[in-house]
């Protein structure tokens, strides 16, 4: 079992690593050839027995059994333990839950009645038998824990998705060496006490994962908490559970108490993931809010050619009592107000995260969440920046054609003042008459050529608007990419206090068992046949 566990984690992550993360689905394609193996071989070397006399099959309780635990399963599942009442009540839970309580005696009846039962009743009346079941059903339950193992390896160590599997190589090996030596133990000290050493050691697995590798998360921590948890669920999680189960049965009701007692910790195997989870999802709860602090709440637009020389003519032209009535219309935009922009990604303002930012942020691992956060400042710009684009250059176009507007009305003036000019001096005389249109000709001629140069400029200027708005977001993106080691940090954070509510369910469980073991007594029987 140990050996399996081993290989099938390093092939798991194998095949992740050449099929890639979004070809998770892969994974199941190495069961084929397993199975297929496992027929051809057994048709030829597994011999077919049958019992001589066959009772039977507890068709009822089997799908009562099914009914139990689905309802069950389904019912935790909803269940929100940091908002508990609310998740209880709702429609979604407590119907399900209901089910499950009202199945359950009408499963103990049906097994009683039963001629071969899927679960012998009688086994709940010896107090040591409830007390093995119990402890079956715990370990169970601890076991799970290690489904999350992967994941808080990759977390810890800032590697990619699908690597944390190679990890398990040491919960394997460690897992092999104590089962090994449980098998031993056994026969010299007995069943409860290998079992009290184990859930001892898994317990302290599980709060040095709490307290130390996931605030100190390094190589060293995560080993040491893999060390432990896979030296402890060795002791616990095979033979230790099944001597004390067959000690506590009859002889000829061996096969029946082992199939009762994996029933249970399998039971134990699927309640456990569907609370973890919720650990994991609650904690996740508040990732985007966590890691939007560390995000720049403005962007520093880049100065925009001619934007002050714009501003100042425009204002000094309509200051000249010549000009005023000339650019009456024209109004130029707020360019100070563009410097600094501000970035809501709260979802209070007009601002919506798409769904496949979203996606992109509830698949990210820590080696990914910068990438993830990049694209999701990118959407934003892509969703703000063409209005405000819009609304710089429409104003724009209105200050280039009052700009034009005014320059043809200028040509028409200094037109007629030419001409004006060229009449009066072929009149004798009219030339004196002339110096001060000549004079108003120059200053119309040189506010000409400034508004000649200002519609250059504003047509300058609103060329290079959205080549503005492109360079402020490569410059934002780069500042995001320089506080990425705060956004990995806080990324690891929020999931840890996952783990940690995830490995603090597997330490009150492991305390639980050796609380029970601590009331256990050995048969006498045993005690006896020993000596």
């Amino acid at each position: 079992y140990g050996l399996a566990n081993i290989l099938g984690t390093l092939a798991g992550s194998a095949i992740l690593d050449i099929f890639g993360t979004e070809n998770w689905q892969f994974i199941f394609f190495v069961n084929i050839p397993i199975t297929l193996f496992i027929v051809v071989v057994g048709l030829y070397v597994l011999s077919n027995t049958k019992e001589k006399t066959v009772k039977k099959i507890d068709a009822a309780g089997t799908l009562l059994i099914v009914a139990i635990v689905l309802c069950l399963l389904y019912g935790l599942k909803q269940i929100d333990f940091f908002n508990f009442i609310p998740t209880l009540t709702s429609p979604g839970t407590y119907p399900y839950l209901i089910a499950f309580v009202v199945l359950l005696p009408v499963f103990i009846i049906a097994e009683r009645r039963a001629q071969d039962p899927i679960i012998n009743i009688k086994y709940f009346t010896s107090r040591r038998i409830r007390t093995a079941l119990a402890v079956a059903f715990a370990s169970g339950f601890v076991m799970m824990g290690i489904v999350f193992i992967p994941q808080f390896c990759e977390n810890a160590l800032k590697v990619p998705s699908g690597d944390g599997g190679y990890f398990t190589v040491i919960l394997g090996l460690l897992s092999g060496v104590s089962a090994m030596l449980s098998g031993r133990m056994i026969d010299k000290i007995g069943s409860k006490l290998v079992l009290v050493l184990g859930f001892t050691v898994t317990a302290a697995g599980s709060l040095f994962l709490m307290l130390v590798a996931t605030v100190y998360p390094t190589l060293l921590t995560v080993v040491i908490s893999l060390a432990l948890l896979g030296f402890g669920l060795g002791f616990t999680m095979g033979a230790p559970v099944n001597y004390m189960m067959l000690e506590n049965a009859g002889e000829n009701e061996s096969a029946s108490a082992l199939a009762t007692l994996s029933l249970i910790r399998s039971i134990g195997t699927a309640i456990a993931p569907a609370i973890m989870v919720g650990f994991i999802s609650h904690a996740g709860a508040s990732l985007q809010t966590n890691i939007m602090e560390y995000l720049p709440a403005t962007v520093n637009m880049p100065e925009l050619p001619y934007m002050q020389d714009i501003t100042d003519r425009v204002n000094t032209l309509k200051n000249d009592p010549n000009m005023s009535e000339m650019l009456q219309g024209v109004e130029i935009p707020d360019f100070s107000s563009m410097k600094n922009i501000e970035l809501d990604f709260s979802g209070g303002g007009n601002y919506e995260m798409p769904d496949e930012v979203i996606t992109a942020f509830q698949t990210s691992d820590v080696t990914t969440i910068t990438d993830a956060t990049k694209q999701a400042a990118e959407n934003m710009f892509d969703e703000m920046m063409p209005p405000m684009i819009a609304r710089i250059q429409s104003g724009l176009d209105n200050g280039i054609k009052g700009i034009s507007s005014g320059i043809e009305g200028m040509e028409e003036t200094i037109s007629g003042l030419q001409s004006t000019i060229v009449t009066m001096n072929a009149i004798p005389g009219g030339s004196a008459r002339t110096v001060g249109m000549k004079s108003a000709l120059e200053k119309m001629e040189l506010a000409k050529a400034d508004m000649e140069t200002l519609l250059k400029e504003m047509k300058t200027l609103e060329a290079a608007v959205p080549g503005a708005f492109k360079t402020a977001m490569t410059d934002y993106l780069k500042q995001i990419d320089a506080v990425s080691n705060d956004i990995e940090k806080s990324y690891q954070d929020v999931l840890n206090e996952g783990y940690r509510s995830i490995y603090s369910t597997a330490f009150i469980c492991s305390l639980i068992a050796l609380l029970l073991l601590a009331f256990y007594s050995q048969p006498k029987s045993l005690s006896s046949s020993k000596e």
